[in-house]
């Protein structure tokens, strides 16, 4: 399984939790050097959807992550 999180993004931290409230799990990856943190919803079958980025530009710059 490959997910991809954006070019030149730098993952540097996931974790991996219900972020939806749909019982599946999900999986959260902090994009330090693109500034968001990213998550791939869990389809409930060894798959994940597209990542959906929150921004936390310019005030934050991640580096870890916890759920």
């Amino acid at each position: 399984m490959i997910l991809i999180t954006g070019n030149d993004s730098r993952p540097q931290s996931l974790v991996i939790s219900d972020f939806n409230n749909d019982d599946l799990l999900d999986i959260g990856v902090v994009n330090s050097r693109i500034h968001n943190i990213g998550i791939f919803l869990g389809y409930g079958d060894i798959s994940f959807g597209n990542q959906i980025t929150y921004s936390t530009y310019p005030y934050l710059y991640p580096c870890s992550m916890a759920a």
